[in-house]
Order: C-alpha cells, then sequence, then structure tokens
C-alpha cells in the first residue's frame, strides 16, 4: 500500500464531532436536531407545565413566578440572577412551560462526549448552568410516574453525566492535533517547528492536523498507522529537500 493509499485509509476512519455526538445520542436516548447554524442540539425529552404539583417543587426549590406589569412572566431563582422570561400574548392562552435539555460537548479531558443540564421554554433563559441544574433537582423530586433517566444521572453528577470513549465503542479515541502534539514529542525536536511547518503553505502532513474547519478524531487502532504516515511524509519532505 503506498502512501496516498494509506492516507486515503485513514481518512475513511476519522470521526466528527457530530460523529460522536449522534452515537452519545442514540446511548442516551436524546433526540437531535439541527439548529439555524446546522448545529446538532437536543430536542427536549421531556416537558412540565408550570402548573400545580411541578410549581409547587419549583417553588420549595427556590424560584418564584412573577406576571410583570409588561406583559411579560418570569421564573427566578432567588438570590441568582438565573431567570427564563415568556411573553404573555393578548387574546392568546399562553401555556407556561419548561423543556428539558442537554448540551453536549466533546471533551479529551473528560475521555467522552458530555451532556450537561439545559431547560427553556421562553424566549429568555438563563446563562448559569447552577440553575439549569436546580431545575433539573426539581424535577428528581417530582412524583410522577416516570422520570428520564438522564435526569437522574445528571442530577448525580452535578450538572453533567459522560459517555465516554469506552461506551461508544472507540476506547483509546485521541484527536488529530493531538495525535500531533505526541508526534512533536517523540520528534526530540523543538514542538514549535513541527508545529510551524504543518501551519505552512508547504506542509506535507496530511491528514493536517492544523488545518482543519473542525476537530476530527482517529480510533486507537488507526493512531500508529497515522504516526508513521506522518514520518514518512516528513522524510519524503526532508528528501526533496535535499534534492538538487
Amino acid at each position: 500500500m503506498d502512501i496516498k493509499q494509506v492516507a486515503s485509509k485513514i481518512k475513511s476512519q476519522l470521526l466528527t464531532k457530530n460523529n460522536l455526538l449522534l452515537k452519545a445520542a442514540a446511548i442516551k436516548k436524546v433526540v437531535l436536531s439541527l439548529d439555524h447554524n446546522s448545529l446538532l442540539i437536543s430536542k427536549p425529552f421531556v416537558s412540565y407545565k408550570l402548573e400545580g404539583e411541578f410549581l409547587d417543587i419549583l417553588k420549595k426549590n427556590g424560584f418564584k413566578l412573577d406576571y410583570r406589569t409588561d406583559g411579560v412572566i418570569t421564573l427566578s431563582e432567588e438570590n441568582s440572577e438565573g431567570y427564563w422570561n415568556f411573553y404573555d400574548k393578548p387574546n392568546e392562552k399562553s401555556e407556561l412551560r419548561l423543556d428539558l435539555c442537554v448540551v453536549f460537548g466533546v471533551y479529551e479531558s473528560e475521555r467522552g462526549v458530555v451532556l450537561r443540564s439545559d431547560t427553556s421554554g421562553g424566549y429568555l433563559s438563563p446563562a448559569i448552568l447552577r440553575s439549569h441544574l436546580k431545575v433539573f433537582e426539581a424535577v428528581a423530586q417530582y412524583k410522577v410516574t416516570k422520570i428520564h433517566p438522564l435526569v437522574k444521572e445528571i442530577v448525580a453528577g452535578q450538572g453533567k453525566t459522560v459517555v465516554s470513549w469506552k461506551q461508544l465503542g472507540l476506547g483509546g479515541l485521541r484527536s488529530v492535533p493531538a495525535l500531533f502534539d505526541e508526534l512533536t514529542i517523540q520528534s526530540g525536536r523543538r514542538t514549535s517547528s513541527l508545529k510551524d511547518l504543518a501551519r505552512s503553505s508547504v506542509s506535507p502532513f496530511d491528514p493536517s492536523p492544523v488545518d482543519q474547519e473542525e476537530r476530527l478524531f482517529l480510533p486507537e487502532t488507526y493512531q500508529p498507522l497515522l504516526f508513521e504516515l506522518w514520518w514518512e511524509q516528513l522524510r519524503d519532505f526532508k528528501g526533496d529537500l535535499l534534492c538538487p
């Protein structure tokens, strides 16, 4: 197999962030959709109306519901800047509810896909992570027939749960930039010199460790092959420089 075939084989195994999110969402039984920026986001997995027993539980957990004179209804957390705003539309029956969903992130430091608590329902939701977790904590106390397992998982994890590389069937997964960092350490040269070469217009490295629109990840099985490929590409590059 020549060097171009090896590069093609490795590229066919690269995974995007969206690939990983889809796998994690399937495991946690969360439905994803595309937002206006074509990014994958979680659809709500459960909704609760702000009334009756659920509203009572929120109040017991430090929340209050205010009907403002400007036609906006606000659910706020006491002693916090976290709040949700809802429109009170004239001649329309406004349904006040909170939708529970999750925010996804891929973190190599966590060795997996991280799911964090998120709640929405109005036209404005808080940016404070603690406020979203407080709602999840209240929901965990709600005596309904069945609570989505993610709620209890995230509460137990103090606002997050992690779907590990191993759970995804991808134990040892690493990003291409992280692998290149390892290569520069193995080389015994100044880290910056190889990285400068990788960023240059004459970079021999393919797949590129730096010129990526998004971070790409490679399963552990193919990582030694990528190291061999990069070394071979570097040797060929040096050989071309020495040719008369």
